[in-house]
């Protein structure tokens, strides 16, 4: 989605919730998303100050609930608005159930797969990407484009983008 020089992107991070009553209880995805977005904007060369970032616990209203459920129903749209997509997936544990949540069970999230779809819809696979690991030295490791994106987009591959 063309935006042009000194215009505001916005990236739609998409990630599954590692715990019943909070999204990422030991601070990993955040970690992820952080480097992520560095590096998504890095390589699109957008100024950080013009990136925005749309993740559901900060963008969606947790404490009324009809207000949560509208704001759920705009999930797709905000996806497919977004310049770029980052499926957050690193290997961790569910917190309340001990399931592995990783790049595999994103894929099998309906909600996740609805996001990339609606994303995918609009925009193809360019700037859809997976986003596994934190790198403390570089945000490189922490996102991969491209190749990884096309197979989440045709729900094949380990990879997994898949919205």
């Amino acid at each position: 989605a063309g935006a042009g020089a000194g215009e505001e992107r916005l990236i739609f991070l998409s990630h599954q919730w590692l715990a019943w009553d909070e999204p990422d209880p030991s601070g990993l995805q955040y970690r992820v998303m952080v480097a992520a977005a560095r590096e998504v904007a890095r390589v699109n060369g957008w100024a950080e100050s013009t990136v925005l970032v749309w993740v559901d616990y900060c963008c969606c209203p947790q404490r009324h609930a009809r207000l949560q459920d509208l704001a759920i129903e705009s999930l797709p749209h905000y996806a497919g608005l977004a310049h770029a997509l980052v499926a957050v997936v690193p290997a961790t544990v569910h917190r309340d159930t001990g399931d592995v949540c990783d790049a595999e069970s994103y894929q099998r999230r309906m909600w996740c797969r609805a996001e990339q779809l609606c994303y995918a819809l609009r925009d193809g696979s360019h700037n859809l990407f997976t986003a596994d690991a934190a790198s403390e030295d570089t945000a490189d490791a922490a996102c991969a484009g491209s190749a990884n994106a096309t197979d989440a987009a045709n729900g094949t591959g380990a990879g997994g983008d898949g919205g």
